[in-house]
């Protein structure tokens, strides 16, 4: 273990204890401000007492039993400005001036309403109650609530098959079942420039499909003929 950095800060106590030592040589009063060697002698014999560690235990109890009623009621006051907003603003003044006053105020103050043995469950009840209700108050604000998502009614599954055309014959087109309800029939000829030109019909029904394509059919024929006529026209205009 190292030891140097022990030993270059041991000088800062010692230099305390001779700051005290000749404090208390300048003032000459040991009811004042006694010295370092009586004071350590004085704490020696105290811990050999059983009253010094009773005194002890009931203090820190005090202490333990006004921290508890500080975190408590910080909390259920806390929980209080959560749910109704309005309290919250009222406590906030006086929360913020018990944590804005110096302790010292509340000491003299507590000195004239309560006995000596509860000042110090007042003062520690009185430190810890701002602290847990702001802190508290600031935690339940700034969680996240977190909603359970809505479970989606799940569909029944889809049986649904798609109409699959028989053979048909060339030239009579194709008809396909796209839903339950919905029927496409489809007509590509060779038009005039050598590629194929396909117009689209639909309707709800097979049947009422067969007879929209066959006057699809009808239709593109005619159109096919008179195209096919007009280009013969004109090249019998040439020559």
């Amino acid at each position: 273990m190292d030891t140097l950095p022990i030993l270059r800060r041991a000088w800062i106590p010692g230099l305390w204890l001779l700051l005290w030592q000749g404090a208390a040589l300048l003032v000459g009063e040991e009811l004042l401000l006694p010295a370092p060697l009586p004071v350590l002698g004085r704490m020696a014999a105290l811990l050999g007492e059983g009253r010094f560690w009773l005194a002890c235990g009931h203090s820190l109890g005090r202490i333990l039993l006004g921290f508890l009623l500080g975190v408590t009621l910080g909390c259920l006051l806390a929980v209080l400005s959560a749910c109704f907003p309005p309290a919250g603003a009222f406590l906030a003044p006086a929360m913020a001036a018990v944590k804005a006053t110096p302790v010292a105020s509340f000491v003299i103050l507590a000195l004239v309403w309560l006995r000596g043995e509860n000042l110090s469950i007042f003062i520690s009840f009185l430190m810890v109650l701002p602290l847990v209700w702001q802190n508290t108050s600031q935690g339940i604000a700034g969680a996240e609530v977190k909603e359970e998502p809505e479970r989606e009614e799940s569909a029944p599954p889809v049986t649904f098959t798609p109409y699959q055309p028989a053979h048909r014959r060339p030239g009579t087109g194709c008809i396909s079942q796209i839903n339950d309800h919905l029927f496409e029939g489809r007509y590509s000829p060779k038009w005039i420039d050598g590629k194929k030109h396909a117009r689209n019909i639909y309707a709800h029904t097979r049947e009422e499909c067969e007879e929209k394509l066959a006057a699809l059919i009808v239709q593109m024929k005619r159109e096919l003929a008179e195209l096919k006529a007009a280009q013969a026209a004109r090249m019998s205009s040439r020559y």
